[in-house]
């Protein structure tokens, strides 16, 4: 019987091979340092006006990673199981000796990773651009003030991120069509960046990554209200989701 371990080194073997998925590792971080540049002059003149640096030297790049992390949470499980659907892999998989189980939740993992890797990285490098811009140009405000923004946001967004992913694997495993699983979600988070203060914000998990923003710009508070409540039971749920009862419900791709 394959383990969970054997499972996930051959999904990170066969996703090394798409060239594509890994170049979009990397999009976080070129926006990172394409956004620190155009913010640079802007950051230099409001380093005498006493506010916290890190907010004005941030935000607008924490804006718009806003809406990369959560899109790749969105697009990276129909990227991970749309090779499976079209070799047939989950009926292939369910005769093979290994607990069906143990296959979804390698798929998730291996999501997770990305996840992971793209907004620490991401969070380290706006971190490091910062200090050096500090450092060369003798802005004190950058030692003055601590990063809570970048800290909140990393935290807030990756439990965030994490959860929409889980709720995007289950989708894609019962349904193969991109017109499905994934656009119009895509169309939905970015009509929600002006949903956030919506009474029922929280009936749309795809608000949430701009509720987080407005709440570390005004109090900063990782996240607020019910939403890391929903997140994280939201999060509990699918992994059981995935590991218990999506295996139950073999026959459906058995048939």
């Amino acid at each position: 019987m394959m383990g969970i371990t054997q499972i996930l080194y051959a999904d990170i073997y066969r996703i090394t091979k798409n060239k594509i998925v890994l170049l979009t590792l990397f999009i976080p971080q070129l926006l990172v340092l394409l956004l620190s540049y155009l913010q640079f002059e802007n950051t230099i003149s409001a380093a005498a006006t006493g506010y916290d640096i890190w907010v004005i030297y941030s935000k607008d790049i924490l804006m718009v990673l806003s809406f990369v992390l959560p899109l790749f949470a969105i697009v990276y499980p129909f990227v991970i199981l749309e090779n499976e659907h079209r070799h047939n892999g989950l009926r292939t998989h369910s005769i093979l000796p290994l607990k069906m189980g143990n296959y979804f939740v390698s798929k998730l993992l291996l999501i997770w990773m990305f996840l992971v890797y793209t907004t620490i990285f991401s969070s380290l490098l706006l971190l490091i651009i910062g200090y050096i811009i500090g450092a060369l140009f003798g802005i004190k405000e950058f030692v003055l003030y601590s990063p809570t923004i970048i800290g909140g946001f990393t935290v807030g967004i990756l439990l965030i991120s994490l959860f929409v992913s889980s709720v995007h694997l289950v989708l894609n495993i019962f349904f193969k069509n991109f017109l499905i699983n994934t656009l119009p979600f895509l169309l939905i988070l970015f009509p929600s960046f002006f949903l956030y203060n919506w009474k029922y914000y929280f009936l749309n998990i795809y608000s949430y990554p701009f509720r987080l923003m407005n709440s570390l710009q005004l109090d900063y508070v990782i996240i607020n209200d019910l939403t890391s409540i929903i997140c994280f039971i939201g999060l509990m749920l699918s992994l059981i989701i995935i590991r218990y009862l999506i295996p139950k419900c073999q026959y459906i791709w058995i048939n």
